[in-house]
């Protein structure tokens, strides 16, 4: 079955589970003159509800395990669990035990950090490619590290 996401041109195809929950349009609070936010946070709950948003999304939690819900895709992850997301892809996280400590640090940056000059440098052109490539997901853990340098 496929489900059209509100205020998006993208239709996703959802897993049976997925199908029953409602995805909620996050507005993130980078600002226009930001380059990026960072959210650390520390043993704050994993309630935010699925979600998506127009800004890419790096992930790393630190401390736990549980389950995530990137796309159609429902997966354990472990502790050091590095994921970066695009844009208006939805996604979640839960967590087994949160009664012991762990950390939770996100950083979200718009389109327009990877589209300007900046990355136009010759230092940088590597580095343009691979956010290029990042359409959907990267869990860093489960393939090869990308190759940064040429």
């Amino acid at each position: 079955m496929f489900s059209h996401n509100e205020g998006s041109d993208q239709v996703f195809r959802l897993n049976p589970i997925l199908e029953r929950m409602n995805i909620y349009q996050e507005t993130t609070p980078l600002k226009p003159q930001d380059i990026f936010v960072v959210l650390d946070s520390y043993n704050n709950g994993f309630d935010y509800p699925i979600h998506n948003h127009p800004e890419f999304e790096l992930n790393l939690i630190i401390g736990i395990s549980g389950s995530r819900i990137v796309g159609d895709s429902i997966e354990r992850y472990m502790d050091a669990d590095l994921v970066l997301l695009g844009p208006y892809l939805y996604h979640k996280w839960d967590g087994d035990d949160e009664s012991k400590p762990y950390r939770v640090i996100t950083i979200q940056f718009g389109i327009g950090l990877i589209s300007g000059q900046f990355f136009q440098k010759n230092n940088l052109q590597t580095l343009e490619n691979f956010w290029k490539m990042q359409v959907k997901a990267s869990n860093f853990q489960e393939r090869p590290r990308p190759k940064l340098y040429p």
